[in-house]
């Protein structure tokens, strides 16, 4: 199964079994939350590359709304890691941080791969 993983998630993979300590896993998290950031930047890009006039403002309006609630969803996520005592649970706040963007970053790519296979 390991060849239909994105390749960032490979990445992440190689980090966490290079040091699997929760020091580690925390450094990898945060790597792959860097990374999947940049995804989600890159695909934002492309997309609206492929849209025109009042498609992009859509495409604008969407991602700030997005935007706006990753936020209060990492607020919230801060709320409930702050009251958790263990430094296995900095490892599980950042991995939930990145899920959040992870997912954006593939719904984009989604949108982008729709547009392509129609065009």
């Amino acid at each position: 199964m390991q060849e239909n993983k994105h390749p960032i998630d490979k990445k992440l993979a190689q980090l966490l079994e290079k040091d699997p300590s929760t020091a580690g896993a925390v450094q990898a998290m945060s790597a792959g939350y860097k990374l999947w950031d940049a995804e989600l930047n890159k695909q934002y890009k492309k997309l609206m590359a492929q849209l025109k006039g009042r498609d992009k403002e859509t495409l604008s309006a969407a991602q700030r709304a997005w935007l706006s609630f990753r936020d209060r969803e990492f607020s919230l996520l801060n709320t409930i890691y702050d009251k958790l005592q263990g430094t296995m649970y900095n490892s599980m706040r950042v991995s939930a941080k990145m899920e959040i963007v992870k997912r954006r970053a593939l719904e984009l790519t989604r949108h982008n791969e729709t547009l392509s296979e129609a065009g």
